[in-house]
């Protein structure tokens, strides 16, 4: 359930330092409870940091559900919904994540990367060596492309799409111009290379 927690334990960090300089935030782009909107002060997260690690988790979580409570009564703010779904899938709640990323969609103005962590939550509901794409997804995917035709995250997936429908010929353009734009001793390399193998 924790496995992105180093992340959120990091933005902890990156608050306490920005406290200490005297800049206003919110602790894991989350308010406390106690804090209001404004997010915790430097006391508060200097208590936070104190705690042992389990303890931060239940304290970041406490948080989350803060903000999810207080968007139940104020819901027109797309920059809240933006952090709930970033919030929620650093602690390992995609299909939370997925929902507040849809009610971000309807208020904001969503830019790559919102594209890209809307993405990403789809794909973390699949199991693990699913790479099927839905509708939802492949919509995603296309409208995170249109900000870089080059998107690697964007090909890949898009690829698989195309494949999973039938279509070899749009699989293969796609995986062809992904393997075009990485370097050759990306992780990927090998992957990519059998898929285009196997679909030609």
């Amino acid at each position: 359930r924790y496995e992105r927690a180093p992340f959120v334990l990091a933005q902890i960090r990156k608050a306490k330092e920005q406290l200490a300089a005297g800049q206003k935030i919110a602790l894991a782009a989350t308010p406390s409870p106690s804090a209001g909107a404004a997010g915790p002060d430097a006391a508060q997260v200097d208590a936070i940091m104190a705690l042992p690690e389990d303890e931060q988790r239940q304290m970041i979580e406490t948080m989350v559900a803060g903000l999810a409570e207080r968007l139940k009564s104020s819901p027109d703010n797309p920059d809240d919904w933006r952090m709930l779904g970033r919030s929620y899938r650093v602690l390992g709640r995609p299909a939370d994540s997925v929902a507040a990323w849809r009610e971000f969609l309807k208020r904001g103005d969503a830019g790559a990367e919102d594209w890209r962590q809307y993405a990403f939550a789809m794909m973390d509901l699949r199991p693990p060596g699913d790479d099927s794409v839905t509708p939802e997804l492949e919509d995603a995917l296309a409208r995170l492309r249109s900000f870089n035709p080059d998107d690697p995250l964007a090909l890949y997936n898009l690829g698989h799409a195309a494949r999973n429908r039938g279509d070899k010929a749009k699989a293969l353009a796609l995986w062809t111009r992904l393997q075009a734009t990485l370097p050759p001793d990306t992780p990927l390399a090998p992957t990519l290379s059998r898929l285009i193998a196997e679909t030609k």
